[in-house]
């Protein structure tokens, strides 16, 4: 460990014990906290909020039940096998047709017609 290292740590040893000499005790904010909320406040509050816990059941109980009109469709439902997502042009690519074929090797290539070579182009200065 260098000096350096030793300095920071003393340093920060100070600053901790700095901050544990202005800081209350836990149990000074435990008895803070409990000294807060009176105990005649939240023995009155109980049979309130009892009573509105009742009446909110009792409302959801005696509410009339919503149910959504039956719809009609306007169209019949697309089957599955007819449905096309927006984005099935993109699997259209050019050769897609020798994706189902089983190519044969040894055949005849009298059809066959390489491309024409790509030649260079005269680029004038």
């Amino acid at each position: 460990m260098t000096d350096a290292d030793r300095d920071l740590r003393e340093r920060f040893e100070r600053l901790r014990a700095e901050d544990a000499r202005g800081a209350p005790s836990f149990s000074a904010l435990l008895q803070r906290g409990r000294s807060r909320v009176p105990a005649a406040r939240v023995s009155r509050l109980r049979p309130i909020l009892a009573l509105a816990a009742v009446l909110a059941l009792a409302a959801l109980l005696v509410s009339p039940r919503r149910t959504a009109p039956p719809s009609v469709p306007s169209t019949p439902p697309l089957a599955l096998d007819h449905w096309r997502a927006p984005t099935d042009f993109l699997l259209d690519t050019p050769g897609r047709q020798l994706l189902g074929e089983v190519p044969s090797f040894g055949s005849d290539l009298s059809g066959f017609s390489p491309a024409s070579p790509v030649t260079e182009r005269n680029v004038s200065p």
